[in-house]
Protein backbone atom coordinates (compact mmCIF):
# COMPACT_ATOMS: atom_id res chain seq x y z
CA UNK A 1 0.00 0.00 0.00
CA UNK A 2 1.55 3.31 -0.93
CA UNK A 3 0.67 6.62 1.17
CA UNK A 4 0.19 9.73 -0.64
CA UNK A 5 -1.30 13.17 0.20
CA UNK A 6 -4.43 13.32 -1.50
CA UNK A 7 -8.35 14.97 -0.43
CA UNK A 8 -10.99 12.98 -1.91
CA UNK A 9 -14.36 13.43 -3.01
CA UNK A 10 -17.32 11.38 -4.91
CA UNK A 11 -18.04 10.92 -8.37
CA UNK A 12 -21.76 11.70 -7.90
CA UNK A 13 -23.02 14.70 -9.76
CA UNK A 14 -16.47 18.29 -13.51
CA UNK A 15 -15.19 18.27 -15.89
CA UNK A 16 -14.60 16.17 -18.53
CA UNK A 17 -12.28 16.83 -21.37
CA UNK A 18 -15.01 15.40 -24.35
CA UNK A 19 -13.83 13.51 -27.25
CA UNK A 20 -14.32 16.32 -30.40
CA UNK A 21 -15.52 14.82 -33.68
CA UNK A 22 -11.61 15.41 -34.75
CA UNK A 23 -10.52 12.15 -32.24
CA UNK A 24 -10.54 8.43 -33.77
CA UNK A 25 -12.47 6.88 -30.96
CA UNK A 26 -12.33 2.93 -31.36
CA UNK A 27 -15.45 1.47 -32.85
CA UNK A 28 -15.23 -1.22 -29.52
CA UNK A 29 -15.10 1.80 -27.29
CA UNK A 30 -18.30 3.32 -29.12
CA UNK A 31 -19.88 0.11 -28.71
CA UNK A 32 -19.35 -0.67 -25.40
CA UNK A 33 -20.58 3.07 -24.54
CA UNK A 34 -24.06 1.59 -25.22
CA UNK A 35 -23.87 -0.69 -22.32
CA UNK A 36 -23.06 2.46 -19.54
CA UNK A 37 -26.52 4.27 -18.40
CA UNK A 38 -27.17 7.36 -16.59
CA UNK A 39 -28.46 6.32 -12.65
CA UNK A 40 -30.80 9.00 -11.16
CA UNK A 41 -32.13 8.72 -7.64
CA UNK A 42 -34.43 10.14 -5.33
CA UNK A 43 -33.84 10.38 -1.51
CA UNK A 44 -35.86 10.99 1.42
CA UNK A 45 -34.03 12.31 4.65
CA UNK A 46 -34.52 13.62 7.64
CA UNK A 47 -32.97 17.07 9.03
CA UNK A 48 -32.98 19.09 11.76
CA UNK A 49 -35.22 22.01 11.05
CA UNK A 50 -36.04 25.29 13.96
CA UNK A 51 -39.80 25.64 13.57
CA UNK A 52 -41.74 26.89 16.48
CA UNK A 53 -39.01 27.75 18.94
CA UNK A 54 -37.22 24.42 18.80
CA UNK A 55 -35.49 22.07 16.32
CA UNK A 56 -37.38 19.26 14.69
CA UNK A 57 -36.31 16.79 12.20
CA UNK A 58 -38.49 17.23 9.42
CA UNK A 59 -37.95 14.96 6.12
CA UNK A 60 -36.59 16.90 3.12
CA UNK A 61 -36.42 15.19 -0.45
CA UNK A 62 -32.91 15.53 -2.15
CA UNK A 63 -31.91 14.49 -6.20
CA UNK A 64 -28.19 12.63 -7.28
CA UNK A 65 -26.92 11.38 -10.12
CA UNK A 66 -24.40 9.01 -10.86
CA UNK A 67 -23.46 6.02 -13.70
CA UNK A 68 -23.62 2.68 -14.26
CA UNK A 69 -22.38 -0.52 -16.32
CA UNK A 70 -24.78 -2.63 -17.83
CA UNK A 71 -23.85 -6.46 -16.90
CA UNK A 72 -26.48 -9.18 -18.18
CA UNK A 73 -29.13 -8.36 -21.32
CA UNK A 74 -31.78 -8.87 -18.78
CA UNK A 75 -30.54 -5.37 -16.72
CA UNK A 76 -28.33 -5.96 -14.19
CA UNK A 77 -26.30 -2.85 -13.83
CA UNK A 78 -23.07 -2.68 -11.86
CA UNK A 79 -22.74 0.75 -10.06
CA UNK A 80 -21.16 2.17 -6.89
CA UNK A 81 -22.35 2.15 -3.31
CA UNK A 82 -22.79 5.40 -2.71
CA UNK A 83 -24.26 6.15 -5.76
CA UNK A 84 -27.44 4.20 -4.53
CA UNK A 85 -27.09 4.57 -0.81
CA UNK A 86 -30.34 5.29 0.96
CA UNK A 87 -31.86 5.85 -2.11
CA UNK A 88 -36.01 6.05 -1.92
CA UNK A 89 -36.61 5.52 -5.72
CA UNK A 90 -33.53 4.67 -8.53
CA UNK A 91 -34.21 5.22 -12.70
CA UNK A 92 -31.38 4.77 -15.44
CA UNK A 93 -31.54 6.19 -18.20
CA UNK A 94 -30.07 4.10 -21.40
CA UNK A 95 -28.34 5.70 -24.10
CA UNK A 96 -31.06 6.09 -26.89
CA UNK A 97 -33.27 8.08 -24.57
CA UNK A 98 -34.94 4.69 -23.18
CA UNK A 99 -35.76 5.33 -19.15
CA UNK A 100 -36.57 2.07 -16.63
CA UNK A 101 -37.15 2.10 -13.26
CA UNK A 102 -34.40 -0.13 -10.58
CA UNK A 103 -34.37 -2.08 -7.38
CA UNK A 104 -30.89 -2.26 -5.55
CA UNK A 105 -30.46 -6.21 -4.66
CA UNK A 106 -27.07 -6.30 -3.60
CA UNK A 107 -24.72 -4.03 -1.71
CA UNK A 108 -20.95 -3.82 -0.87
CA UNK A 109 -20.05 -0.76 0.77
CA UNK A 110 -16.63 -2.11 1.55
CA UNK A 111 -15.61 -2.12 -2.05
CA UNK A 112 -18.25 0.84 -2.92
CA UNK A 113 -20.52 -1.67 -5.39
CA UNK A 114 -23.52 -2.21 -5.77
CA UNK A 115 -25.52 -4.36 -8.21
CA UNK A 116 -29.33 -2.96 -9.35
CA UNK A 117 -32.18 -4.52 -11.36
CA UNK A 118 -33.34 -2.72 -14.17
CA UNK A 119 -37.08 -3.25 -15.38
CA UNK A 120 -37.79 -4.67 -19.28
CA UNK A 121 -35.10 -6.15 -21.25
CA UNK A 122 -33.34 -5.61 -24.36
CA UNK A 123 -29.81 -4.51 -22.39
CA UNK A 124 -26.52 -4.30 -24.08
CA UNK A 125 -24.31 -5.89 -21.35
CA UNK A 126 -20.27 -4.41 -21.36
CA UNK A 127 -17.59 -7.26 -22.20
CA UNK A 128 -14.89 -7.12 -18.95
CA UNK A 129 -11.13 -7.28 -19.68
CA UNK A 130 -10.26 -10.64 -19.47
CA UNK A 131 -6.24 -9.71 -18.53
CA UNK A 132 -4.73 -8.26 -15.58
CA UNK A 133 -4.84 -4.56 -15.76
CA UNK A 134 -2.32 -3.04 -18.17
CA UNK A 135 0.51 -1.11 -17.33
CA UNK A 136 0.69 2.76 -15.63
CA UNK A 137 0.69 4.74 -18.68
CA UNK A 138 -1.30 2.84 -20.90
CA UNK A 139 -4.40 4.69 -22.50
CA UNK A 140 -7.88 4.18 -21.70
CA UNK A 141 -11.03 5.62 -21.97
CA UNK A 142 -13.60 6.95 -19.14
CA UNK A 143 -17.07 6.51 -19.82
CA UNK A 144 -19.52 8.94 -16.90
CA UNK A 145 -22.59 10.73 -16.51
CA UNK A 146 -21.00 13.82 -16.91
CA UNK A 147 -23.03 16.08 -14.79
CA UNK A 148 -26.06 14.39 -15.79
CA UNK A 149 -26.29 14.84 -19.03
CA UNK A 150 -25.89 11.65 -19.63
CA UNK A 151 -22.80 9.80 -20.65
CA UNK A 152 -19.81 10.90 -22.11
CA UNK A 153 -16.39 9.64 -22.98
CA UNK A 154 -13.02 11.00 -21.97
CA UNK A 155 -9.47 10.04 -22.84
CA UNK A 156 -7.64 8.89 -19.63
CA UNK A 157 -4.90 6.50 -18.95
CA UNK A 158 -3.78 3.86 -16.24
CA UNK A 159 -2.04 5.74 -13.14
CA UNK A 160 0.71 4.37 -11.31
CA UNK A 161 -0.65 3.26 -8.21
CA UNK A 162 -2.96 0.10 -7.73
CA UNK A 163 -3.41 -0.26 -3.87
CA UNK A 164 -3.19 3.24 -2.08
CA UNK A 165 -3.48 4.30 1.57
CA UNK A 166 -5.59 7.27 2.22
CA UNK A 167 -5.28 8.53 6.23
CA UNK A 168 -5.21 5.33 8.15
CA UNK A 169 -7.72 3.62 5.71
CA UNK A 170 -6.30 1.09 3.05
CA UNK A 171 -8.89 1.54 0.08
CA UNK A 172 -7.54 -2.22 -0.90
CA UNK A 173 -9.38 -2.55 -3.97
CA UNK A 174 -8.92 0.99 -5.69
CA UNK A 175 -6.25 1.37 -8.21
CA UNK A 176 -5.74 4.75 -10.16
CA UNK A 177 -6.79 6.43 -13.34
CA UNK A 178 -5.16 9.70 -14.76
CA UNK A 179 -7.70 11.66 -16.41
CA UNK A 180 -10.36 14.56 -16.23
CA UNK A 181 -12.68 12.66 -14.25
CA UNK A 182 -15.49 14.19 -11.79
CA UNK A 183 -19.01 14.34 -9.90
CA UNK A 184 -21.30 11.83 -12.56
CA UNK A 185 -18.18 9.49 -13.70
CA UNK A 186 -19.57 7.11 -10.22
CA UNK A 187 -20.50 3.62 -11.10
CA UNK A 188 -19.64 4.31 -14.79
CA UNK A 189 -16.84 2.43 -16.75
CA UNK A 190 -12.85 2.32 -17.40
CA UNK A 191 -12.48 0.86 -20.89
CA UNK A 192 -9.48 -0.50 -22.62
CA UNK A 193 -9.42 0.85 -26.65
CA UNK A 194 -10.64 -2.60 -26.98
CA UNK A 195 -14.05 -1.96 -25.28
CA UNK A 196 -13.53 -3.91 -22.27
CA UNK A 197 -14.30 -2.63 -19.23
CA UNK A 198 -10.88 -2.42 -16.69
CA UNK A 199 -12.94 -0.83 -13.93
CA UNK A 200 -15.53 1.27 -12.37
CA UNK A 201 -14.54 4.62 -11.39
CA UNK A 202 -15.46 5.64 -7.73
CA UNK A 203 -13.44 8.48 -6.25
CA UNK A 204 -11.79 12.09 -7.21
CA UNK A 205 -8.49 12.42 -6.09
CA UNK A 206 -6.53 15.87 -6.04
CA UNK A 207 -3.21 15.53 -5.23
CA UNK A 208 -2.46 18.28 -2.52
CA UNK A 209 0.95 18.80 -2.88
CA UNK A 210 0.20 20.30 -6.30
CA UNK A 211 -3.38 22.05 -5.10
CA UNK A 212 -1.54 25.73 -5.56
CA UNK A 213 -1.01 25.25 -8.83
CA UNK A 214 -2.88 26.87 -11.48
CA UNK A 215 -3.11 23.51 -13.12
CA UNK A 216 -3.64 20.96 -10.18
CA UNK A 217 -2.67 17.47 -10.69
CA UNK A 218 -6.77 15.77 -10.80
CA UNK A 219 -6.90 12.01 -11.35
CA UNK A 220 -9.31 9.25 -9.86
CA UNK A 221 -9.81 5.91 -8.25
CA UNK A 222 -11.13 2.86 -9.97
CA UNK A 223 -12.74 -0.61 -8.95
CA UNK A 224 -10.67 -2.76 -10.81
CA UNK A 225 -13.17 -4.95 -13.35
CA UNK A 226 -11.67 -8.53 -11.69
CA UNK A 227 -13.01 -7.37 -8.11
CA UNK A 228 -15.73 -6.35 -9.48
CA UNK A 229 -16.89 -9.72 -11.36
CA UNK A 230 -16.19 -11.39 -8.29
CA UNK A 231 -18.43 -9.32 -6.39
CA UNK A 232 -20.78 -10.07 -9.21
CA UNK A 233 -21.08 -14.17 -8.05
Amino acid sequence: LIGIPVSLCCLCVAAFHPISADDALPPAVARAFESVVSVRVREIVKVPVFRGGRFRREQIEGVGAGSGVVVSADGLILTNAHVVAGAAEVRVGIPGGREAGAQVIAMDPASDLALLRADGGGFLPIRFAESDLPAAGTGAFVVGNRGDLGPEVAWAKIGAHRRLRVGARPLEFLCEVDGHIGPGNSGGAVLDPGGALLGIPSLQILYSGESRRSAAHVAGLFVPAAHARRSLR
